[in-house]
């Protein structure tokens, strides 16, 4: 008895899912006209496998009479069919990893539901067994010597290996080795998909464009998006002109871009999909940057790059590389792609960084003083100190290895310091690291000391090397011939490099870069823009000033339990005084309409005088002369004392990251302690003139980061917040945490110059937290709230905004729709006792998101703040 139509279905779905045309083939004798079309479409596959194509017509024919709605399930099984025959067609042409990505896309259009990946694995394997059957000769044995081959591959044309070892996918432009392998390391897909529709709306994807800024709302955006990312190679760009660079582990293409822009061939590898497709995206534009997803270990090259980089990438070694020592293991691979002569650039985090003493949490989530104590674990990210790192660098067959430091990291440094300057006792280079103390975007959130004068010490004693944040080492292959390696770039200025320095936040045209150098004796200091023409711009040399910063004098009278405001007015008056000392023999000057209030001044100083702020300030010893340095913005004129005073004091207060208990509690406000010191010095400033102050202020910040200016009427009120106050004994007991409201227009990024701070405790029970948003006719469009830089829970019980008349504006429902852009969290909700409270877990140091206001709420908010302050109130209690 034929078999029936139902079993000869059967059996064709069977055959179908395993890859078994043999089978499939046979069942064409024994068709009838009612079999589904969707065994007919097999059937015609078979067909086509065997070359039978005069049957395969006729079942095809027969199938296309199914109704409309089967029709899109039977084209995708003969596009199933052809990638098949694809792959199998690449394996015989011994093209393996072209033949697997056939394979796979295959399997994704033959199945009718969400293939698993078991399924696809077997349907591949039973095909390469009919394969070796066929063809005489053990296919997985050819798989298996061909990616043996691939390890070891030297071909003299990147192009050649892409297309050898690699299948390009266009929709991703990226060349992708596929597998079933997952690579897990992500910020997450919703930060990482913003990031992606971020790059492929702007125009303009360079380092230093403008249209990116107002994507830059939180600390993943900003890692990914910022130029000043770029700061950790520039002072070597000289170097990398022309150099074919292999950057292994490019994440989202922020190095990938500089690189692109400044060196030669630029090959880059990242093993997630998604990442590679950004910095796919970000270099776009780019003919000499070619992006390959594939894990860092299996990349087919050889002796082929003058430059691998292993930025942020050796640390997590132990977690995604299967060897005895993983870490010995990524430093010997990256030797072997490297070029006689060739140097690998590893940037990475020390284990002994100061600020993981001062407690800060370590950067990937092993726990607090994980470095410290050395609890890595075997499959953790793992860091090492300055010398055990130098050590297994040369262990792994480096003939030499250079450390640079990178401050406050090398995520988004300011300053690297090079190997001469952590060596000269002439460099006071404390001053230079306490400043970057305050750049670190990562803070903590309870400081055991002030970083500022910790750096001081440690350099006068020659540890700055030992304790930097990160390092940035350059290590050297060996150049195959008895002449040693050197170790000093060809580069005249980088041999001589003390330090480089790099304004922060800065738009292109705004950047400077400052390299203090050393020769006979004498240190000198460079100076040049980072503008369109950079690095082939000349410096401008300055001869450089011996002695202390100022703010180190200021943050160091902070640090003294129990201190009075008169042991900080001692201090100040040096500053003053210095000031006073440069006044200009003039009462009045000529003034615009919009700085008419300023003519009752009768003190003035030059019009170059903006920045001279204690920061800029040098002191000799005993205070034994006082001159300012880096004199970089100039007014349109002369200016008033009292604007440099209250902007000099503004800067000061505002980057100090933490202060000892003072003896009058008042004074951990910062705007208290400035109103007490400008009465001190006799300064009473009226709301015009503190409004045109903020002016000023204001529209130089936007000035130097590329933002459009704005007049006194849309101006922000400026507001300071509290110090963080370090009590050693009450810190063991409970901690702190900070709270801060971000605003910004719709075009606009989050800056901190736009936020209001509340500290409130951990571990207790509810804080109500009331955020000030001051009376201003600029217009608010986006709020962002961040619960603390910890990880954490925290419970909200409500988040409200009301008017200037305390009357609500908003209220949030504990609807998850209401906010975007949740940063670092887990959202669970949870209504018990008719009480509606929202549980935010965070997974990270950065916990965040925006409230999504609808425009009526919008509107009546940025209507009331023109009458006076609204407030945002938080309600919450949270552990940590």
């Amino acid at each position: 008895m034929p078999p029936k139509n139902h079993e000869i279905n059967g059996t064709i779905e069977s055959a179908w899912y395993v890859g078994d045309w043999k089978t499939l083939h046979a069942e064409c004798g024994s068709i009838s006209s009612s079999l589904s079309a969707q065994s007919l479409m097999k059937l015609a596959v078979a067909c086509y496998q065997y070359g039978d194509f005069d049957t395969a017509r006729c079942f095809i024919g027969k199938g296309s009479t199914a109704p409309s709605s089967a029709q899109y399930e039977s084209a995708s099984l003969v596009l199933g069919g052809i990638y098949n025959s694809l792959a199998k067609a690449n394996y015989l042409a011994d093209h393996v990893d072209i033949a697997e990505h056939y394979f796979q896309l295959s399997s994704s259009f033959s199945f009718d539901f969400q293939f698993s990946k078991q399924l696809s694995s077997a349907r591949i394997q039973n095909q390469k067994e009919q394969l070796t059957n066929e063809v005489g000769y053990d296919i997985n044995f050819m798989i298996h010597e061909r990616k043996l081959a691939n390890k070891s591959l030297k071909l003299d044309s990147i192009d050649q290996l892409l297309g050898d070892a690699y299948a390009f996918l266009p929709e991703n432009n990226v060349w992708a080795r596929l597998s079933d392998d997952e690579f897990g390391y992500s910020d997450g897909d919703a930060i990482e998909q913003r990031i992606l529709d971020a790059v492929k709306s702007c125009n303009d994807v360079s380092v230093f464009s403008s249209e990116l800024l107002p994507h830059q709302t939180d600390w993943p955006s900003e890692y990914h998006l910022s130029a000043d990312r770029t700061n950790l190679l520039r002072p070597f760009v000289g170097d990398l002109a022309g150099a074919s660079v292999l950057e292994l582990g490019c994440g989202c293409g922020a190095i990938t871009r500089f690189l692109g822009e400044h060196a030669g061939q630029v090959v880059a590898v990242e093993g997630s999909i998604q990442r590679a497709t950004i910095a796919a995206e970000r270099c776009r534009d780019l003919k000499n940057v070619t992006i390959i997803q594939d894990k860092l270990q299996d990349v087919p090259f050889e002796a082929q790059f003058d430059v691998v980089t292993l930025i942020g990438v050796l640390e997590y070694s132990q977690i995604y590389v299967d060897a005895d020592d993983p870490i010995h293991y990524v430093l010997q691979r990256a030797l072997t792609y490297l070029k006689p002569g060739g140097q690998l650039i590893v940037a990475i985090e020390n284990q002994l960084g100061l600020k993981y003493f001062a407690g800060a949490p370590e950067d990937h989530g092993v726990g607090l003083m994980a470095g410290i104590n050395d609890t890595y674990g075997e499959n953790t990210p793992i860091t090492f100190g300055r010398k055990e790192l130098e050590k297994r660098i040369k262990k792994a067959g480096f003939s030499s290895v250079q450390t640079h430091l990178s401050l406050p990291d090398y995520k988004l440094p300011s300053l690297i310091v090079h190997p001469a300057g952590y060596n000269n006792e002439n460099f006071e280079l404390g001053s230079l690291l306490a400043n970057t103390a305050y750049y670190d975007r990562q803070g903590i959130a309870n400081p055991l000391f002030s970083l500022e004068s910790a750096w001081d010490v440690i350099s006068r004693n020659g540890l700055s090397a030992d304790l930097a944040n990160s390092f940035l080492m350059f290590a050297r292959k060996d150049n195959g011939t008895n002449v040693p390696p050197v170790d000093e770039s060809p580069s005249d200025i980088l041999s001589s490099r003390l330090a480089s320095y790099y304004s922060p936040k800065r738009t292109q045209a705004a950047s400077q870069e400052i390299v203090f150098t050393a020769s006979d004796r004498k240190i000198d200091v460079n100076r040049r823009k980072v503008s369109s023409d950079w690095p082939n711009n000349d410096f401008a040399v300055e001869d450089y000033v011996h002695g202390r910063l100022h703010s180190q004098l200021v943050h160091q009278a902070l640090q003294r339990k129990d201190w009075q405001i008169t042991d900080l007015i001692d201090v100040i008056d040096i500053w003053v005084s210095a000031l006073e000392r440069d006044l200009l023999e003039v009462t009045s000057i000529e003034l615009p309409d919009e700085q008419h209030a300023w003519q009752q001044f009768t003190r003035w100083l030059p019009k170059d005088y903006l920045d001279a702020v204690p920061r800029n300030l040098v002191v000799g010893n005993n205070n034994s002369y006082t001159v300012f340095i880096d004199l970089e913005w100039s007014f349109e004129h002369e200016l008033p004392f009292e604007l440099v005073l209250y902007r000099g004091l503004i800067i000061t207060l505002t980057t100090i990251t933490s202060i000892a208990k003072p003896a009058d509690d008042q004074l951990i406000s910062k705007q208290a302690l400035l109103n007490s010191l400008l009465k001190h010095y006799g300064i009473e400033l009226s709301e015009a003139l503190l409004t045109s102050f903020a002016t000023v202020m204001e529209n130089l910040s936007r000035r130097a980061q590329g933002l459009t200016l704005v007049d006194h009427e849309h101006v922000q009120k400026i507001r300071l917040g509290d110090f963080k106050v370090r009590d050693l004994q009450a810190s063991q007991q409970r901690k702190n945490a900070e709270a801060t409201l971000y605003w910004c227009r719709k075009d606009e990024g989050f800056s901190e110059d736009k936020t209001v701070k509340r500290s409130y405790r951990l571990n207790e029970g509810f804080a109500k937290l009331s955020f000030e948003l001051p009376k201003d006719n600029a217009e608010i469009r986006r709020l962002r709230l961040d619960f603390a830089g910890i990880e954490g829970c925290f419970i909200v019980d409500s988040i409200a905004i009301s008017g200037n008349d305390g009357q609500p504006l908003w209220l949030w429902s504990h609807s998850i729709a209401e906010l975007k852009h949740l940063g670092h969290l887990e959202v669970f909700n949870n209504f018990e006792d008719e009480k509606q409270q929202t549980c935010f877990i965070s997974i990270g140091h950065d916990p965040q998101f925006e409230l999504i206001l609808n425009d009526d709420a919008l509107n009546r908010l940025n209507h009331e703040r023109q009458n006076g302050e609204c407030v945002l109130q938080l309600r919450l209690k949270a552990f940590g």
